[in-house]
């Protein structure tokens, strides 16, 4: 695995990401994080979590079509940075692999992915579910719900 000191960001317009590479970049589409999920090395210790979070088809009682992700791109690759790094202090260090749209993202279809290895399945368990929270609390991505239209 390469050392977390060679994350090296490059700018885009569309998704952030962190693969287990660690190589920082955004991609534009699912089809492009599903790949670069495919294309990495399997998971060297025992336990491999993948998360992916679904946009569901309701949020706040009304049906939606999606959800319209944006982002303030430079902050959001810093605070994703500094994550990655509390990460790998805390639960040592491991291969991950971080993927959060921006722009619509359908019902149905993932707007986040985090996959984590390590050794056992609580601490994978754990530290999947300290991303997804640290993301959420400190990545600066705002939502917007776009109501499905009414059928004429």
């Amino acid at each position: 695995m390469t050392p977390i000191s060679e994350i090296r960001p490059i700018q885009s317009d569309r998704h952030l990401s962190i693969s287990p590479v660690p190589v920082k970049d955004l991609a534009s589409s699912h089809a492009d994080w599903r790949a670069k999920l495919n294309a990495t090395t399997p998971c060297p210790h025992g336990a491999e979590i993948c998360f992916e979070g679904v946009v569901r088809g309701m949020e706040a009682n009304n049906p939606i079509s999606g959800i319209k992700y944006s982002s303030y791109n430079s902050m959001a690759q810093e605070e994703l940075q500094r994550i990655v790094e509390q990460g790998q202090k805390t639960f040592g260090s491991h291969p991950l692999f971080i993927h959060h749209v921006t722009g619509f993202v359908a019902e149905g279809d993932p707007s986040i992915v985090i996959r984590v290895c390590l050794p056992h399945s609580k601490e994978a368990f754990d530290a999947c579910q300290w991303y997804l929270a640290a993301i959420k609390k400190r990545v600066p991505i705002w939502k917007q719900a776009i109501l499905h239209e009414p059928s004429q």
